[in-house]
């Protein structure tokens, strides 16, 4: 079946069109375009052609768009390019061949383009002929990116005097010939990454004395001839990243205007100590991923310009002294991951500029006294995943611009007082993952202005009275995974912006009331994996912005009457797999905005009448895997706007009027529960009810009551119920069911009214039955049926065979929520 051509035009003045297969259809297309668009000649200037089948480039292709500027002809396939293809194009500035499968390009295809500035023939598998390119005597910027080229043609570039880009990049060029671009004096950007050469030979550069950028990187170079880049006296930019160079010549030495080099991911073991003696204009090195021992002291002797070094995954162990003595204006600093075990007081001497240091992941065992001192510039300092065991009271001294400091991996055990003290515009301060023991008062003094506060991970048993009262801007608080036994008063007594607390996975076994004094921003709290047994009263009460509160896996048994007093704004209480039992009258009270409360994974056998006084905008209620065997009906008057009830995993005997006060349920999860009969009009209430889950109950027998007047139901699952009949009506009611699951149960037979007045039915699923005769007419009333699935049952091939034909759509996603 063949795709109908489309034309349309855009507004950078261009008509585009694809499926374009014969002239008459490009030539009445763009006319057609023209006029129903209402464009002006002076309107358009480019065509693009695209997923055509182009065998009308000819003599008379010209005909109705020989004015245009721009031609580009992508993803099609093209039969050739025949000789003086463009000779009528007097304007066209750029030709562009993009993801094409071209038959044959003639030597003369180009010829007569002399105002051509740009051709990209990209990704097209082509090569060539030698003089396809001498009559474009104008071209600025040629691209032949991913063609698959071999090698450079010697002349094929010798008449491309003005060009000034030249793209070879992603083909699969081996060597570069003597010579080749000796005629391009223009060219100030030249792309060789992502082919296979495997030396820089003698000459090979010749000619590009205007040269700026040179992109090498990506390919396989082993070596580079002395002198070979003698000639690039312009060049700013050098990429060689990405070879399997091991060493280095003095090549480099005539790069006077070097601003950019980039040596990584190479095998580098040494570098000349001359290397970059004329780059006095040098602002950027990247050495990262070689095999670098040792640097040489004089290497940045006449780097007075560089702005950022990476040196990051060496194996270098020691910083030479004076090595960055002439590095002033140094501002990017990375020696992450090498081997590096000290830092002496004057590593980092005269780096007045220095915004950025990283040296983490080494082996740094100790950083002596005042060895950041003088780096009055810098903002991020990164001593990560070292083996740092204790830190010189002066290790800061002069910092006073620092925002962010991580410490975090090392082997710190104690924290002095004051050691922070000159860090007063810190605003992250990362300590995790250490061996800290106690927070001593004093120890934070100086970072009035810190935000953000890691000291998870560690082995805190105490912390000192007065800690953080000077952190009045600290909005999160990472405390957990420590061994915090128990939580004093006034623990975060000054902390007025905090946020964000968290104290998960401590041994708290006493929260002490007045804990939480001095929190009035307080939003979250996470105080789960605690072996807290018992949640005292007025423990909550001053948190009166608190919207979320995190209660999982503790040893909780009892929630007392009026345990989260004080919680006038929560939003959320997740109260899960802990060993509640015992549910107090009375226990929410106060929490009047409460949305979402979750005892999921609790021991409740039993839920008195009032249990959920006070909770009148609940709207989430999650009670599943408890030990719930009955609900009355008082149980969820408190819950008017109760939407999203779980109940799965109990034991539940259900009655007529068990849901009798919930009119705004529209989801109820029941599963799991050994249920074996729907009392009569069980589900009557739940007039908004969209998704009913009973899967894995034991339901033998679905009655024409079981589901009746639930005319909102869209969603019904009833997996694994051992159902073996389905009476007749039993659906009579769902006149909105989308999605009906009665996969791996035992029916082996079904009414042909089965399925009568599901008008809406989308998706059916019978697979894993007992099955073995089907009357298809069974299904003929479900109007709306797209998917029906019967795997799993003993059907006869050409019933499972019809049935795929008739209803193939693919399976909907399972409704969630």
């Amino acid at each position: 079946m063949e795709t109908e051509s489309n034309f349309h035009y855009k507004y950078w003045k261009t008509i585009s069109c694809d499926n374009v297969n014969t002239s008459k259809e490009l030539k009445e297309g763009i006319k057609q375009c023209i006029h129903s668009e209402n464009v002006k000649r002076e309107n358009f200037q480019c065509l693009e052609i695209d997923q055509s089948q182009i065998n009308y480039l000819n003599s008379d292709f010209y005909s109705g768009i020989k004015h245009l500027k721009k031609l580009k002809i992508l993803n099609s396939s093209i039969e050739s390019l025949p000789p003086l293809l463009f000779e009528k194009f007097k304007t066209l500035c750029e030709l562009h061949f993009e993801n094409n499968i071209i038959g044959d390009i003639h030597k003369k295809a180009f010829f007569s383009l002399v105002n051509l500035k740009d051709l990209s023939i990209v990704q097209c598998n082509v090569k060539l002929p030698e003089g396809a390119l001498d009559e474009l005597v104008s071209l600025e910027n040629l691209n032949l990116r991913g063609n698959g080229l071999e090698s450079v043609a010697p002349n094929l570039l010798a008449n491309l005097a003005s060009l000034k880009t030249l793209n070879l990049s992603d083909n699969d060029i081996r060597c570069v010939p003597q010579n080749v671009f000796d005629q391009l004096s223009a060219l100030r950007t030249l792309r060789l990454d992502k082919n296979n050469i495997q030396a820089l030979t003698e000459g090979c550069l010749a000619g590009l004395c205007s040269l700026e950028e040179l992109f090498l990187c990506q390919n396989s170079i082993e070596s580079i001839a002395v002198g070979v880049f003698s000639e690039l006296v312009e060049l700013k930019v050098l990429s060689l990243n990405g070879n399997n160079l091991a060493s280095l010549p003095d090549s480099f030495s005539t790069l006077s205007n070097l601003t950019s080099l980039n040596l990584a991911n190479n095998q580098i073991a040494t570098l000349p100590t001359n290397l970059l003696t004329a780059a006095s204009k040098i602002e950027h090195i990247n050495l990262q991923n070689n095999a670098l021992m040792r640097l040489p002291p004089e290497l940045l002797r006449g780097a007075g310009a560089l702005k950022t070094l990476n040196l990051s995954n060496n194996s270098i162990k020691q910083i030479p002294e004076a090595f960055l003595s002439n590095t002033a204006n140094l501002q990017v600093l990375n020696l992450e991951c090498n081997k590096i075990e000290y830092i002496l007081s004057e590593c980092f001497e005269n780096l007045s500029s220095l915004s950025e240091l990283h040296l983490g992941k080494n082996s740094i065992m100790k950083i002596f006294p005042n060895a950041f001192k003088t780096l009055s510039a810098l903002h991020c300092l990164n001593l990560e995943d070292n083996m740092i065991m204790g830190l010189d009271k002066s290790a800061f001294l002069g910092l006073r611009r620092l925002r962010v400091l991580n410490v975090k991996g090392n082997k710190i055990s104690t924290l002095q007082v004051d050691i922070f003290k000159d860090l007063g515009m810190l605003t992250d301060l990362h300590l995790n993952e250490n061996d800290i023991r106690i927070l001593e008062m004093g120890v934070f003094n100086g970072l009035e202005n810190l935000c953000k506060l890691h000291v998870y991970k560690n082995k805190i048993g105490t912390i000192s009275a007065g800690t953080f009262r000077n952190l009045t801007k600290v909005v999160s608080l990472f405390l957990g995974k420590n061994s915090l036994r128990i939580l004093r008063k006034g623990t975060f007594s000054g902390m007025t912006n905090l946020n964000y607390l968290t104290i998960e996975h401590n041994d708290i076994e006493d929260f002490q009331n007045g804990c939480f004094t001095g929190l009035p921003n307080l939003e979250i709290l996470c105080l789960s994996h605690n072996s807290i047994m018992e949640l005292s009263q007025n423990l909550f009460m001053e948190l009166n912005n608190l919207r979320y509160l995190y209660l999982k896996n503790t040893r909780l048994a009892c929630l007392r009457c009026g345990v989260f007093l004080g919680l006038n704004h929560l939003l959320q209480l997740h109260l899960v797999h802990n060993e509640i039992c015992t549910i107090e009258p009375g226990a929410f009270e106060g929490l009047h905005g409460l949305q979402f409360l979750s005892l999921y994974q609790n021991k409740i056998g039993e839920l008195e009448g009032d249990i959920f006084a006070g909770l009148e905008v609940l709207n989430y209620l999650e009670l599943g895997s408890n030990e719930i065997a009955q609900i009355t009906p008082e149980t969820f008057q408190a819950v008017p706007k109760l939407k999203n009830l779980r109940l799965s995993g109990n034991r539940l005997n259900l009655a007529s009027d068990t849901f009798a006060n919930c009119p705004s349920l529209q989801h109820l999860d029941l599963s799991d529960n050994n249920i074996s009969s729907l009392p009569p009009q069980v589900f009557e209430p739940l007039q908004n009810l969209n998704v009913l889950h009973l899967s894995r109950n034991c339901l033998d027998v679905l009655t024409s009551d079981s589901f009746a007047n639930i005319p909102a139901l869209k969603y019904l699952y009833l997996q694994n119920c051992n159902i073996q009949l389905i009476e007749s009506g039993a659906f009579h009611d769902l006149d909105s069911l989308v999605d009906l699951y009665l996969d791996g149960n035992k029916i082996s037979s079904m009414q042909e009214d089965c399925f009568v007045s599901l008008d809406q039915l989308s998706s059916l699923h019978l697979e894993n039955n007992c099955l073995n005769e089907l009357h298809l007419e069974i299904f003929e009333s479900l109007n709306g049926l797209k998917y029906l699935s019967l795997e799993g049952n003993e059907l006869p091939t050409e019933i499972l065979h019809e049935i795929m034909l008739k209803y193939s759509d693919q399976m909907p996603e399972p409704y969630c929520c």
